[in-house]
């Protein structure tokens, strides 16, 4: 797993924060995948029955795509982005426990889209 993504486990629930704070936990190539990835083998783990996502640092949830990555992109790689970007949401959408996003400040765009995959959104402060 990539550093793009922090985990801690709380007995039968497990944080997932997205770590990317500096760039406000923007979705890039590695934390999509490693979302992916992720929430795939802990819906397959009998051991947790909740997951929290949440974002990194103090400023953010997740601003969205990174927008850095997407600007080198060309009309040639949207339809796999695309395609990995719901791969992405329907990881959230298909997790067979309760999943609730943690909003501890931005949340847009994709990052949005990724907490209304959730079964449930709370807002908090550190």
């Amino acid at each position: 797993m990539g550093s793009s993504v922090k985990l801690e486990r709380h007995d039968t629930t497990m944080i997932v924060a997205l770590n990317r704070p500096a760039v406000l936990n923007a979705i890039d190539v590695e934390l999509r995948e490693t979302l992916i990835t992720l929430l795939t083998e802990l819906n397959k783990d009998d051991g947790v029955r909740a997951v929290v996502l949440t974002g990194a640092g103090d400023r953010a949830f997740c601003s969205g795509q990174d927008l850095d990555e997407l600007s080198r992109y060309t009309a040639n790689d949207i339809d796999s982005w695309l395609t990995r970007q719901h791969a992405m949401y329907a990881a959230v959408r298909d997790l067979d426990k309760p999943c609730i996003v943690a909003f501890n400040g931005v949340a847009a765009g994709a990052g949005f889209q990724i907490a209304l995959c959730a079964d449930l959104r709370i807002g908090y402060a550190e």
